[in-house]
């Protein structure tokens, strides 16, 4: 392994263009995060996943609904991907 870390930046509030965010709802029974989060995990090169989250309220549901990901969650005061 090279040691890579995918970083995936999720503000469960509003998007970089403002309007309001969709990563926690579902499609198709699966929250969109988590279906992006599991995409990535596929990938044969990496050694791991990090979840970039600003600090919100949200970040409890992310938490409890993401818990059987193998990823890790930062949070910081500003996200901007």
């Amino acid at each position: 392994m090279d040691g890579i870390v995918a970083a995936i930046c999720a503000n469960l509030e509003v998007t970089p263009l403002g309007t309001r965010s969709r990563l926690a709802q579902p499609l198709d029974g699966v929250p969109i995060l988590r279906r992006t989060v599991d995409r990535v995990l596929r990938s044969k090169r990496l050694e791991g996943v990090a979840v970039l989250v600003p600090k919100s309220p949200r970040l409890l549901w992310l938490q409890r609904n993401q818990t059987k990901l193998q990823c890790r969650f930062r949070t910081a005061s500003r996200v901007s991907c």
